[in-house]
């Protein structure tokens, strides 16, 4: 009766009937009439065509962008012509709570459509409605349960602020076959009633994966990866369910936390460095046919022991395809054109970009094929973990390899790298990372992090720039990093971490991080400039690291620690006992903007101890022990004073440049009139042994003499 009331209203026309059953059309192009049963009769709004239909309509949506907001109150059928040709995007860009892009209030079906915006993508509010073949992003939230049991099945739901998918009360949704990435958690099932299953899903690049805190849960056949974590179940209460068929790897803190007892594992592969596996309470005999890295149980750092896990260092992954650790790395370059393979020529635009090129199907080789059987019968499993239903592939790739990325600015989720996989900035400015990247046994060179950070697993971080981010080290080394800002840390997580040639400055807490109940750790040649404090070792169980060769001044304080900080061969400020250790005036260049070599009067110059683990270099990778001073002895803090001086002479024509030198080396010598183009002038030149050497410009080998050109800039390279 409304709807002939506002049909008679709008046009002036005989009442039409909204019969039950009938099919409506919205498009951009539709001329609006009333009942909208045609394409070229099509309302010009999704809202305008619902408040139309009856129970039982089909409402199509035809190709177009509508900016409105959308209320479903009627259990009929709301579909688009296709994800990719119909968007609904929400007019409000707040994130207010209010907010809601689409709201399902019915027993609707929703399908075909991209929604986008709005602090809720789409909210289902209703016992049993059906969302499928959509695509929602750019929410604050993507998908909403609020109530019910709803299906969401075949959605891409990306890119999402916090959650992809939430549940809340006692919704408990039937996630089927959907893409869930790039979001802040993919699904939260946050309330002690929800009771999710989720199946056949992807679940990649989210901050976290799978996180349920009610009594029961199901993941089934699912394959989650390159997630913060991967699945957390239970909560307060007690929670069963089971986890099953799944592969979760390369996922940053772990692969399966459980916190209740009664979860059941089983065919599931479980590989995800660098914290384990299979972390919390489960209870052993519910492990069955598992593969996993690490396993604890209850935090705690015993292996969890189960006769149905088997624990391995390689699941057998096809890999990455063409690419390998020798003779084919990965190019990055934020600036290349989309479509990327890799190569060279063809880069792809970031990091995360690579990822999609890994092949998580099992190789024949693989343990995981034929590794469990049914019991006395002798039989053996189908492959276990996520491609159960796929073919076995040969493998075609290494698990290493090596990125080569291209100066630019790279956004995006965290990533994880796998075993012994290099990412390399390549120029001479470093690429700039405004994500996160977990490394393990691998290399980190050459980067600049800005406001996220790296973690490093028994690998090496080295030439990297940490602007208000953290480096988390555990057994690793870093070497010639600096770190600066609010925000900026390095802290240390595991047993054996070296930290060499690293300058810490401006940092308002805590410089360096030793964690509870990691020893061993050592700090050389590192210099410490307006830190508060330095050095934090004071939790209780802590370790400080053993300190040599360091520059501390003008922190507050310089260590904070349960125990004394053995420190010897360093510069402290305010005095500290140990051989070796000196309160005099660093004397830098320029602390105040960020300039931290010596001057000549220094007195960290040989003040230094000759340690047999003395890095080679110092942070801008000039040698050690340079023989600026007057001993054979290395200097205190990150930079080494060295020698480089030009003085006119013999004859005013002629310009001597002079470098601190090491005996039976050769060196290039190379000018230039603007420090960007330079030219070689002579290759292999002797040196004069272990003090400086020196080489006499003429004029003869550079085209012109020094006094008959405006400027010109001098630099050697040692020949290898």
């Amino acid at each position: 009766m409304l709807c002939r009331f506002l049909l008679s209203c709008v046009t002036g026309l005989t009442a039409v009937s909204c019969a039950a059953g009938a099919v409506r059309y919205v498009s951009p192009e539709g001329t609006d009439e009333v009942p909208y049963l045609t394409p070229e009769t099509a309302a010009d709004s999704i809202q305008t065509a619902l408040d139309c239909a009856a129970p039982g309509d089909v409402v199509v949506v035809l190709a177009g962008t509508y900016e409105e907001k959308v209320r479903v109150e009627k259990p009929v059928t709301l579909i688009g012509e296709g994800k990719e040709l119909c968007r609904l995007v929400n007019p409000d860009p707040s994130f207010r709570y209010d907010n809601l892009t689409l709201l399902v209030t019915s027993d609707a079906t929703v399908q075909g459509l991209t929604v986008s915006g709005g602090y809720c993508g789409i909210a289902l509010d209703a016992p049993q409605p059906l969302l499928a073949d959509c695509r929602i992003s750019d929410a604050y939230n993507g998908v909403e349960c609020r109530s019910g049991s709803p299906t969401i099945a075949r959605c891409d739901i990306v890119n999402n602020r916090f959650c992809g998918v939430t549940a809340d009360g006692f919704a408990s949704p039937a996630i089927l076959e959907c893409l869930i990435g790039e979001n802040g958690i993919g699904i939260w099932c946050d309330a002690p009633g929800a009771t999710p299953l989720v199946a056949g899903c992807i679940i990649r690049e989210n901050g976290a994966g799978v996180i349920v805190e009610g009594p029961w849960a199901s993941v089934d056949r699912c394959l989650i990866v390159f997630n913060g974590y991967a699945v957390r179940l239970g909560m307060d209460s007690e929670c069963a369910g089971s986890v099953s068929r799944c592969t979760m790897a390369l996922n940053g803190h772990w692969g399966l936390a459980v916190l209740d007892s009664g979860v059941a594992v089983d065919r599931s592969i479980v590989w995800s460095p660098p914290f384990g596996a299979i972390e919390g309470c489960v209870r052993p005999e519910n492990i069955t046919r598992t593969m996993a890295t690490l396993a604890r149980q209850c935090y705690s750092e015993d292996p969890l022991q189960s006769p149905g896990l088997l624990l391995t260092d390689n699941p057998g992954f096809v890999g990455w395809g063409p690419f390998n650790n020798t003779d084919n790395p990965i190019h990055v370059d934020a600036s290349a054109a989309p479509g990327g393979d890799g190569t060279k020529d063809r880069p792809l635009r970031s990091i995360q970009d690579v990822f999609y090129s890994f092949d998580f199907r099992l190789a024949a080789d693989s343990p995981a094929v034929g590794a469990f059987g049914h019991g006395g019968f002798g039989e053996q499993l189908q492959p276990i973990g996520y491609y159960t239903d796929q073919p076995l592939a040969e493998r075609s790739g290494s698990l290493a390899v090596t990125m080569e990325v291209a100066p630019g600015t790279y956004s995006g989720p965290s990533v994880t790298l796998p075993p012994g996989c290099n990412v390399l900035g390549n120029g001479s400015s470093r690429p700039v990372l405004r994500h996160s990247l977990r490394l393990w046994q691998g290399v980190l060179g050459h980067l600049t992090f800005d406001g996220y950070g790296a973690y490093c697993t028994q690998g090496v971080v080295e030439d990297c720039r940490f602007v208000g981010a953290k480096l988390g080290l555990a057994g690793g080394h870093a070497a010639r990093c600096t770190f600066t800002g609010d925000g900026a840390v390095l802290w240390i997580d595991g047993s054996g971490s070296v930290v060499r040639n690293c300058l810490f400055y401006a940092i308002p807490y805590r410089a360096l991080d030793v964690h509870p109940n990691f020893h061993d750790t050592r700090v050389v040649n590192c210099t410490f400039y307006d830190c508060h404090p330095a050095i934090f070792a004071g939790d209780w169980g802590s370790f400080p690291p053993a300190v040599v060769n360091s520059v501390f001044w003008h922190n507050t304080p310089d260590f904070e620690s349960a125990e004394s900080v053995p420190v010897t061969y360093s510069l402290v400020g305010a005095g500290y006992p140990g051989d070796g250790n000196i309160d005099a005036q660093p004397i830098f260049s320029d602390a105040e903007n960020g300039d931290f070599r010596l001057l000549p009067d220094s007195a960290c110059i040989d003040a230094g101890f000759n340690d047999p683990e003395l890095p080679e270099t110092d942070i801008v990778g000039m040698h050690r022990i340079m023989f600026g001073g007057k001993s054979l002895t290395v200097d205190m803090g990150a930079y080494e004073f060295y020698i480089n001086d030009l003085t006119r002479g013999p004859s005013p024509e002629q310009t001597t440049f002079t470098w601190s030198s090491l005996a039976e080396k050769t060196y290039s010598i190379f000018y230039s009139p603007d420090l960007l183009t330079w030219r070689l002038a002579l290759p292999t030149f002797p040196s004069s042994g272990n003090t400086t050497t020196s080489w006499t410009d003429d004029g003869s080998l550079t085209g012109l003499a020094p006094s008959l050109v405006r400027r010109r800039f001098y630099r050697t390279l040692e020949d290898l």
